[in-house]
């Protein structure tokens, strides 16, 4: 059994990383590293980490002057001694077999990343459950940048995956903003992969908290997600496929920052950028609901320069077409 390194950074996880640790603890995959990266919390979580893992060889405690999320997971990485690397955030937890399944499905397909689902679990309760339990491929890493683009069968983030750790030689995990931080470093992950397993089966439990980053106030260093979004496009320009995944990523990426309160400044930003990147032809991807909203907010500003000419150049395409 190879080891596989699970790397948990925490931060102010008092309420959750009891919880987390646990599900890692009673993992049924023995052969388990578990680094926990304690990244300068100022609350009760560090007791709660010690009196868990005091008696488990497995778990390897840091503690760190906190740097963010990306800086401990960077860190985790050039201490984790396994062949196969896991991550898991403090807010969440998992299924004692998560683990088991990953590796195991890695294995009997010889693949380099082993991929299954996520539910969303709100603080009332409520828990989102992925459809497709029983879904199973296997796809080249070529084929599967489709998927990951457009978010089709799993989530951009580099949890409920496994993955081995030759993938990570020489990358490094962009700690300048909070929002798809680690997206940028998955797309590169997936195409040094030769082989990806996927089940559609859901193990892994993300906690969608008031306070955490996906719910607060929009902050200006979030908006480089745009940025890493199309530095993804920039990679596949070649591909009429992959670009309309990429215009259903980039329309889910704008609305996700439109929906986490921005300041009437940053509001013009993301417009701006939606503007000047979104194809309204290409939308095919995306769900009605979020096609009808894009189409929305494109035509919410009829004076934009910028729109008026994009619409004059749609008239005369379609004129042309005629002819």
């Amino acid at each position: 059994m190879m080891k596989i390194s699970v790397i948990v950074p925490v931060y102010n996880s008092e309420d959750t990383i009891e919880k987390c640790l646990i599900s890692l603890q009673k993992q049924t995959y023995k052969n388990l590293e578990i680094i926990v990266i304690n990244d300068g919390s100022v609350d009760t979580t560090e007791d709660k980490i010690v009196r868990i893992i005091e008696n488990d060889k497995r778990f390897i405690y840091f503690k760190t002057a906190n740097q963010g999320q990306s800086e401990a997971r960077s860190f985790g990485l050039s201490k984790a001694t396994g062949e196969l690397i896991g991550f898991v955030d403090s807010d969440d937890f998992i299924d004692y077999d998560m683990y088991e399944i990953l590796e195991k499905n890695m294995r009997d397909t010889k693949s380099d990343i082993s991929i299954l689902r996520a539910t969303i679990l709100f603080p009332n309760g409520f828990e989102i459950i992925p459809s497709c339990q029983n879904t199973f491929f296997i796809k080249t890493g070529n084929e599967m940048i489709f998927e990951y683009i457009g978010g089709f069968h799993f989530g951009i983030g580099l949890v409920d995956k496994l993955y081995k750790r030759s993938l990570f030689d020489g990358l490094k995990l962009d700690n300048s903003f909070n929002l798809m931080e680690d997206a940028l470093m998955g797309n590169y992950v997936f195409n040094k992969a030769k082989k990806i397993v996927y089940t559609g089966k859901a193990k892994y439990h993300y906690l969608q908290r008031k306070n955490s980053t996906a719910r607060k106030n929009l902050e200006d260093s979030d908006l480089k997600a745009i940025g890493v979004v199309l530095g993804m496009k920039e990679l596949y320009t070649d591909s009429i496929e992959l670009d309309k995944a990429f215009q259903r990523r980039f329309a889910q990426t704008i609305l996700g920052l439109l929906s986490k309160n921005p300041t009437k400044e940053q509001r013009k930003q993301i417009e701006r950028a939606l503007f000047e990147t979104i194809e309204l032809d290409k939308l095919g991807y995306l769900k009605k609901g979020d096609k009808l909203l894009i189409r929305l907010i494109y035509y919410k500003f009829p004076s934009s320069p910028l729109i008026q000419a994009k619409k004059m150049i749609g008239r005369t395409v379609r004129r042309l077409k005629k002819i």
